[in-house]
């Protein structure tokens, strides 16, 4: 469905496609649909987002966009993907890459969309990293068990200021381009 949405959406090949993570993952969580775009002669990055230079206690939101935009070249046609966070930073460097195309999966919303309940503050670094199993279950409630107990292995942890940003709403414009 991921590949569909955004084959269906491309108009230039080769295109960049920029593959964005969510909160405690990494690149590694397109490592099963990264070699399906490459074969379909698109060049993909799927970098780990990292943390700012005081660590994840000194991360914030504009840390990550600043991140993705430098993923991207200004000289080529970029479709941006995003899973969860991943999603929203994607919709808000969308304002300064101007990409070809938008997938969101599973995406965190921009402010005005709906509000994320936040049952507390967020501590500076959210502890995900060698987690119990029971969260990554319960985080992935469609996944067969081998891809949870790979991922379980893979978590690390956040910045908290990242996820309170998030919970306090992210303002950014939609984009134009087909999402």
């Amino acid at each position: 469905m991921l590949f569909a949405a955004v084959a269906a959406a491309v108009t230039l090949a080769p295109q960049l496609v920029v593959m964005i993570h969510g909160a405690g993952g990494g690149g590694w969580e397109y490592d099963y649909w990264k070699p399906v775009f490459v074969e379909a002669g698109f060049e993909v990055k799927a970098p780990d987002l990292m943390p700012a230079q005081g660590g994840l206690e000194a991360t914030t939101f504009s840390d990550y966009v600043e991140q993705v935009v430098g993923w991207c070249q200004e000289d080529r046609s970029v479709i941006l993907v995003g899973a969860s966070m991943g999603g929203v930073l994607a919709i808000k460097a969308a304002e300064r890459v101007n990409p070809s195309s938008l997938v969101l999966v599973n995406s965190v919303v921009p402010d005005g969309v709906v509000r994320l309940p936040m049952v507390s503050a967020m501590p500076d670094v959210v502890q995900w990293k060698d987690g119990p199993l029971s969260d990554t279950e319960a985080a992935m409630p469609d996944s067969d068990r081998r891809t949870i107990l790979w991922a379980w292995k893979k978590w690390r942890n956040e910045s908290g200021a990242v996820m309170n940003q998030m919970f306090a709403g992210i303002i950014a414009k939609w984009p134009s381009c087909p999402s």
